[in-house]
């Protein structure tokens, strides 16, 4: 229990638990020829007061104490500037606590540069602090330009732009989270062709004087649009902005949906009026339709085909698209650029078929094995209750009759109910098979055959009459 009470204390110490502690505050570079200030933040809970001893040595020399003077708030003890040449200082400090035992900080190597050393070291902090937020390398002929500079930290004495032109408005600094922005602009019209820009940023630092920087140390180069390249280069990136997903496929049920993505280069969203507007064209041979196309969002455009003007035999589409430009006017381009693309589509047609295709085989039938010769006849067809049944007829012919008669059901509630009179069974054979109007949801109904799916068979049924027994 008394360890881990040790161990706690020892984790808790921030929050209290320790009665006693030192530590070195000083950790700024030192400066050859100038005296350095020793600093040790040190406390004992337990002891009315404390004395700091602070240990120090000049580049792995011989070790010296000073003792350290209490400020208010830490400790600190000063090293003359004539032991302080240039290379480094090493220190720690301690103290006796109330028990008598020596609390000692960790040594801390402080760098001791010469005055050029430390002012370069203050110019690459500087030149740290500058950043381009200017990203462009191009502009366009009717924009002006525009560089921002952002500065962190210090805010300088004072900010210019060399651009080359006298045709520069400079705004106020703008102070931003960790800094401060500048920004310079150059007004149309361009009678350049490229710009150059290079920040000059002064500060008036305590211990080095002005500071000044030509920032970046490589001017920014900035080239100019003119008209005519920008609007060969609109053309040329217009022909390229769209892209048409394929394949693309559908059916009466799910009807095709044309996806398409319009992409603008950076000169394309500059000069974009935004109206653009993407249209479908259907085609199969004289027939034409064209559709807008809705925007979903991030230039994704989509266009579902309705399934009639598909039942029309579309096979294929064009996709225009429309837009206008300032400087520009309008303009108007075709995808592909010959030919047209395909659509893989199932008619409903074909989709009834293969619905009828899936219920072969639904209902079993078996014909009665025993007809008596001119007796009225009673076939059933037993239902599936799987499957909505809307009528059914039976189509038959016979020895007497050739051409096919057709009789309807009635429908018994488990059963269709199909009746033949005498002088039908009057015959030698008679011939049958049940249609079914069934219905497929969506796709409406569609006729049936059920016929003798007796393997081998696979014909319609065939019962043949007997004459009626004699007693």
């Amino acid at each position: 229990m008394k360890k881990l009470l040790i161990i706690l204390c020892a984790t808790l110490v921030l929050a209290g638990c320790a009665s006693f502690s030192i530590r070195n505050e000083s950790r700024a570079d030192a400066r050859e020829g100038r005296e350095y200030r020793l600093e040790a933040h040190a406390f004992d809970k337990k002891a009315q007061d404390i004395t700091v001893t602070f240990v120090y040595r000049i580049n792995g020399g011989r070790w010296f104490d000073r003792r350290g003077v209490f400020n208010g708030r830490n400790y600190e003890a000063l090293i003359p500037a004539g032991e302080l040449p240039k290379g480094n200082l090493e220190y720690y400090a301690w103290f006796t606590n109330a028990k008598g035992e020596r609390v000692t900080s960790r040594p801390v190597i402080i760098a001791i540069l010469t005055f050029e050393e430390a002012r370069q070291k203050a110019v690459v902090t500087y030149r740290s602090s500058l950043s381009n937020e200017t990203a462009q390398s191009e502009i366009y002929f009717n924009t002006p330009a525009e560089y921002l500079l952002r500065v962190k930290g210090t805010r300088p004495a004072s900010v210019t732009a060399k651009t080359g032109t006298t045709r520069t408005s400079d705004t106020l600094p703008e102070a931003v989270a960790g800094g401060t922005l500048y920004r310079t602009t150059i007004a149309t019209p361009h009678t350049d062709t490229r710009y150059s820009l290079q920040w000059t940023v002064t500060w008036e630092d305590s211990e080095f004087g002005t500071v000044t920087l030509d920032w970046p140390e490589v001017p920014v180069s900035l080239s100019v649009v003119d008209r005519e390249a920008a609007r060969a280069r609109v053309r040329a990136d217009y022909r390229e902005s769209v892209t048409v997903k394929t394949p693309v496929s559908g059916s009466w049920l799910e009807p095709p949906v044309i996806g398409v993505k319009v992409t603008y280069t950076a000169i394309l969203s500059h000069f974009s009026q935004k109206r653009k507007e993407v249209r479908i064209q259907l085609r199969q041979g004289d027939f034409a339709k064209t559709i807008v196309a809705n925007e979903a969002k991030n230039g994704e455009y989509t266009a579902v085909i309705p399934a009639d003007d598909m039942e029309k035999g579309v096979n294929g589409f064009t996709v225009t698209l429309l837009d206008r430009f300032d400087e520009f006017g309008g303009l108007e381009n075709t995808w592909p650029s010959s030919g047209m693309y395909s659509i893989a589509y199932t008619n409903r047609d074909t989709l009834k078929k293969e619905a009828v295709a899936k219920l072969a085989g639904s209902w079993k039938h078996t014909a009665p094995t025993t007809v008596v010769s001119g007796e009225e006849l009673s076939i059933l067809l037993d239902k599936n209750t799987s499957h909505t049944v809307l009528a059914a007829r039976m189509e038959f012919r016979s020895a007497k009759q050739s051409a096919p008669v057709t009789v309807s059901g009635r429908d018994t509630g488990t059963a269709w109910l199909f009746t033949l009179p005498p002088s039908v069974t009057a015959a030698d054979w008679i011939q049958y098979r049940f249609v079914l109007d069934v219905s497929l949801d969506r796709l409406g109904s569609a006729d049936l055959v059920v016929r003798d799916g007796t393997p081998g068979s696979e014909n319609d049924f065939i019962v043949t009459p007997k004459p009626k027994a004699t007693e």
